[in-house]
């Protein structure tokens, strides 16, 4: 038998899924480049709170389970003068890190914040609103200066003071007084937000940067508030929020 004249070529089937699978493969980089992002993001806004475990900063002892440090460089309050440096001349004193007391307007400004957000709650859970109470400010920026000046962020200070002793001290006498502690929040509207939630949302998973050390979920009843917000000296915000009824 003769070969044909044309010896036969195999048909090829053009890829039809070539375009797809390069559509495909775009998508997957895409993909894996924006988890990636989010991982880095996610690193960086940790190590604003995880700072404080470093070894140059004493721990914080706080009711929160891994809950950060406050920074407290420079000299402890009441602690000796700085050493005389060589030749017999006094070093110059080193001075605390921590913040000054906010403003009498920064308070102001805090408190209106704090109360509108909390109020805003308690309208929608059918309750009476509460209103800003001088004595409690006093006694939530006084704990705020314990907090800062000895790195315990707890409700009970290292006295052994609690919320309610702490508003006697101020000259608040209520039957009801708790405190919500929160680190990190930007705002003290956020501050308010996450740490006296309402109940629905008391369970709600919290932003990576911050930490509630306290919570107070609302409930009907309260009828004053007092708020402190400061900056430590790596510019962490720090909340403090005391509710109470007369």
């Amino acid at each position: 038998m003769s070969e044909p004249a044309f010896p036969r070529t195999r048909s090829t089937r053009p890829d039809l899924y070539a375009g797809a699978r390069r559509r495909f493969s775009g998508l997957g980089t895409i993909a894996s480049g924006f988890v990636a992002l989010v991982l880095v993001l996610g690193a960086l806004l940790t190590s604003e709170l995880d700072r404080y475990s470093s070894q140059d900063s004493p721990p914080l002892h706080s009711q929160a389970t891994g809950s950060p440090g406050l920074p407290t460089n420079g000299a402890v309050p009441g602690g000796s003068p700085a050493p005389a440096a060589p030749g017999g001349t006094a070093a110059p004193e080193r001075t605390s890190s921590a913040p000054s007391p906010s403003s009498s307007t920064a308070v102001d400004e805090v408190n209106r914040a704090v109360v509108a957000t909390v109020n805003r709650s308690l309208d929608d859970l059918g309750c009476e609103s509460v209103a800003i109470e001088p004595r409690l400010v006093a006694a939530a920026r006084a704990h705020m200066d314990t907090m800062v000046e000895t790195g315990y962020l707890t409700v009970t200070g290292p006295d052994g003071d609690n919320p309610k002793s702490r508003a006697k001290a101020a000259g608040f006498t209520g039957s009801t007084v708790v405190q919500a502690i929160v680190l990190g929040a930007e705002t003290p509207t956020d501050a308010a937000t996450l740490g006296a939630p309402p109940p629905a949302a008391a369970d709600d998973a919290l932003p990576i940067t911050v930490r509630v050390v306290a919570k107070t979920p609302l409930k009907c009843g309260y009828t004053s508030l007092g708020a402190d917000f400061r900056r430590d000296s790596r510019n962490v915000p720090i909340a403090a929020i005391v509710l109470a009824k007369k």
